[in-house]
């Protein structure tokens, strides 16, 4: 027979075991909240939406005007922020890893890093939108050196920037393709030719946001001191901070990609 002690330290383990698991649980959540709360990964969504939305309300397909109109609507109800920042909670639950998102939180908190995570915020609010301006005439009246251009430039390869932003794009620019072809009453395209307009629209994009990546960079961090930025490059090119990277990269396509396929299902329902 079972002992009365043995019973007893059976059934606290059994007791104990489940508010473990919450507080792992509780602890993940805090450290990926703090990341979340320190990079603005909610804001550089809203951006490219916003973009094609002004090119696509001008109806380059020739779509009859009400179909155009409906779906530009479909399409602005489906990227809502609160959709597309669901999607990127998901993805840095699912991609996890305790000692590179605790190493990420503490380094986000240090008080050296927050002039540029602060610059990286203050760029998406009205404030730094008006301030987008000034920072674009003084760079124009006085070019960075060549030592800073090089540094952004360092910076913008250990983020993986422009890859992630071309497949960002990509994918807005193919869900609107397909719901072109669904809706358009005299042509009906094939998957490979909107892969041809895929194709050409990533190929003209290359260029173009490799140099905006850069620009963009210039205009964020505009007045902070290279020795601040470096040893932000620095902290991209660990562990870590690869880890994060590659999170964020996956996590902004994932978005995307979701919100994509549901704007197309809602296109089909029409």
């Amino acid at each position: 027979m079972i002992s009365l002690r043995k019973l007893l330290i059976f059934s606290f383990v059994l007791l104990v075991l489940p508010l473990s698991t919450i507080a792992q649980s509780s602890s993940k959540q805090n450290t990926i909240n703090t990341i979340l709360e320190q990079i603005p990964l909610e804001e550089q969504l809203k951006e490219s939406p916003r973009d094609l939305h002004q090119q696509f309300a001008q109806n380059p397909f020739g779509l009859p005007a009400s179909q155009n109109e409906q779906m530009i609507a479909l399409f602005l109800k489906t990227f809502t922020a609160d959709t597309l920042s669901n999607y990127i909670q998901q993805t840095f639950e699912e991609k996890f890893d305790q000692n590179h998102a605790q190493s990420v939180s503490k380094w986000l908190v240090q008080e050296k890093n927050q002039p540029l995570l602060d610059a990286e915020k203050e760029y998406y609010t009205i404030e730094g939108i008006r301030k987008r301006v000034v920072n674009r005439y003084e760079l124009e009246q006085d070019p960075p050196s060549e030592e800073r251009t090089k540094l952004l430039s360092n910076l913008v390869q250990s983020r993986s920037a422009v890859e992630t932003e071309i497949e960002m794009q990509t994918i807005l620019f193919r869900s609107l393709v397909k719901a072109f072809s669904t809706l358009s009453p005299q042509r009906t395209l094939s998957d490979d030719q909107i892969e041809g307009f895929v194709d050409n629209f990533r190929t003209q994009a290359q260029m173009q946001i490799d140099r905006e990546t850069q620009q963009k960079l210039m205009v964020q961090f505009h007045g902070i001191d290279n020795e601040l930025i470096r040893d932000y490059q620095s902290f991209y090119e660990s562990d870590a901070g690869r880890w994060l990277s590659q999170t964020t990269a996956a996590a902004l396509k994932t978005a995307y990609q979701k919100a994509s396929d549901e704007f197309l299902q809602s296109i089909k329902n029409l």
